[in-house]
């Protein structure tokens, strides 16, 4: 989980831009009351994830990017499935 959490971080810092409360980035931490999201921002963050993972949000998956944790957790799902389906 760790290792997700700082790519997500370096994900984050790489869309969210110079001014980004990277102080504020923790597991609890609400992507938009937080850190200051935007759609745009998260829609960028999530094609990079895509990218940096190997893996595919569904709708509802985006929908479900509320918290730093959350979006942990919905990436080490995918991740679990994509292997799962590898082997």
């Amino acid at each position: 989980m760790r290792d997700t959490f700082e790519r997500l971080k370096k994900v984050y810092l790489e869309n969210a831009g110079d001014d980004a409360p990277v102080e504020n980035f923790t597991e609890d931490a609400e992507l938009v009351r937080d850190l200051g999201c935007d759609s745009v921002t998260l829609l960028y963050m999530a094609m990079s994830l895509e990218e940096e993972f190997g893996i595919s949000f569904s709708n509802t998956d985006l929908q479900s990017f509320k918290t730093v944790g959350g979006t942990v957790e919905i990436i080490e799902r995918l991740m679990a499935e994509k292997n799962r389906k590898e082997d």
